[in-house]
């Protein structure tokens, strides 16, 4: 994997500080789809970054809705007290 560009690490602090947000005030697990609508990113951008950038998520696929032809993933922060510099410094150590 290449270079991670400034504006990939903007945006994973910006969903890194939502899920936070929703942690805190106990919401749980959180869409794809509204983590999209609270950061201003497109939802197969979320998609990505939490693919690819942010192994301290907990992810889960609804089986139910998979049945039914619709693909939805639930996301929330596995490590809560994650901050934003480790989030940052987990990408220089990992690429």
């Amino acid at each position: 994997m290449g270079k991670v560009t400034r504006q990939t690490k903007i945006n994973i602090l910006k969903i890194l500080r939502v899920l936070k947000e929703a942690h805190t005030n106990g919401e749980g697990y959180l869409t794809v789809n509204r983590i999209a609508k609270r950061t201003g990113l497109h939802k197969w951008s979320v998609s990505r970054i939490l693919d690819l950038y942010m192994p301290y998520v907990t992810t889960k696929m609804i089986e139910e809705l998979d049945t039914l032809g619709l693909q939805a993933k639930l996301v929330e922060l596995a490590k809560p007290e994650i901050t934003d510099e480790q989030a940052l410094r987990f990408l220089s150590v990992r690429i």
